[in-house]
């Protein structure tokens, strides 16, 4: 099976999509290449439909590619930040199911913009809240 001459980027756009959808990426292979299979066979014929069968949208790939973009997105930021003056607003709380909910607000001048970042990480509570009467 030869690659398409666009593989990676086809992959990493898809990727993109789902990952911003917050939605599973299962659906890439489940719904997204069955729906692109038919219009493009629809628009132009079968050998369209067999060369973008080819593109891998496997669940395992997405997952992987969908890492590799949040790892990007990581890299970008860190370096951005070590390399200009920031603002750090970090909160605590617990969420009605007894979550606890560590979120992080980060403001920084980007090219004369100021940027904002919000981070939000979910711990496991290692205590017991007693009940009040």
């Amino acid at each position: 099976m030869n690659p398409l001459p666009h593989e990676n980027y086809l992959l990493t756009l898809v990727a993109e999509i789902i990952a911003l959808k917050s939605n599973s990426h299962v659906l890439a292979e489940s719904v997204i290449l069955p729906a692109c299979q038919k219009m493009v066979k629809v628009m132009l014929g079968d050998k369209a439909q067999q060369d973008i069968s080819k593109i891998p949208l496997a669940n395992s790939t997405i997952e992987r590619r969908i890492i590799n973009l949040s790892g990007n997105i990581e890299q970008s930021v860190m370096t951005e930040l070590k390399n200009c003056q920031f603002a750090l607003q970090i909160d605590e709380s617990t969420d009605i199911s007894n979550h606890a909910q560590l979120i992080a607000f980060v403001r920084f001048i980007d090219e004369g913009v100021i940027s904002k970042i919000s981070l939000l990480q979910e711990f496991p509570l290692h205590y017991k809240r007693s009940r009040c009467l």
